[in-house]
This record gives structure tokens, sequence and C-alpha cells, in this order.
């Protein structure tokens, strides 16, 4: 996984910070577009992006069967993509950069996996 730089978040924090502060509720649609935005990308995907940055979402799971983990995985991250964004972007085959890994607890005879993506639509 990418190692996501303390200054980025530093940044996205005082801008966050600044729109709370000095910006009317009037403009707070003009801040939320240039923090938290669509950008439409080479393939056609709308795609959700951060301060110009990919803005990835994850979802974790863990259940016997490796199949299961997976697919509640994907449930997990879809859930929370579609109480964020919507339904149109909680789709996981839309998705842009999708990773799944999964690693087995032989303690516990589970299997746990995690989802990562980035929310798209069509």
């Amino acid at each position: 996984m990418k190692r996501r730089s303390g200054f980025r978040y530093a940044v996205l924090a005082a801008v966050v910070i600044a729109a709370t502060l000095f910006i009317s509720p009037h403009n707070a649609s003009a801040v939320d577009y240039i923090v938290n935005y669509d950008k439409r990308l080479p393939n056609g995907k709308i795609c959700r992006v951060i301060l110009g940055e990919t803005h990835w979402h994850v979802g974790n799971a863990a259940d016997r069967s490796k199949s299961r983990s997976q697919r509640k995985a994907i449930k997990d991250w879809s859930g929370f993509v579609v109480f964020e964004y919507g339904r149109r972007y909680g789709r996981w085959s839309v998705a842009n950069k999708r990773s799944m890994r999964c690693e087995h607890d032989g303690d516990k005879n589970v299997w746990r996996c995690r989802a990562e993506a980035q929310p798209c639509r069509r």
C-alpha cells in the first residue's frame, strides 16, 4: 500500500477548518467541489478525487470461507460508498484501481479480506 504524506492530510485539515470557520453556508458547496469532487478519467469513468489525489475507500470482512469473506468485504466497501456518495458510486465492478487482499488466520480458522478501490460511476 502506498504511504500517504502527512503534509497532504495537514493541507486537507487546514482547508476543512478554513471552510468551516470562514465560508458561509451559501458557499459551502464551492469548497466541497474544490476539496472533494468528481474527475472524468480517460477510460470514461467518473471517479471521486480529494485535492487532486485518488480518493480510496476500504471494506473489511472475516469468514471461514475465503469467497464469502471477499463478498462481505466488497459489500462493506459498497455500503460505505453508497452512504457517502450515493448508490451510483457503490458498484464494485465500476470502481477504479480495485484490490483485494486476503490472509488466512490459522489460529481462528478465518479468512480476513480487505477490499480497496476508488469510488466511480459511469
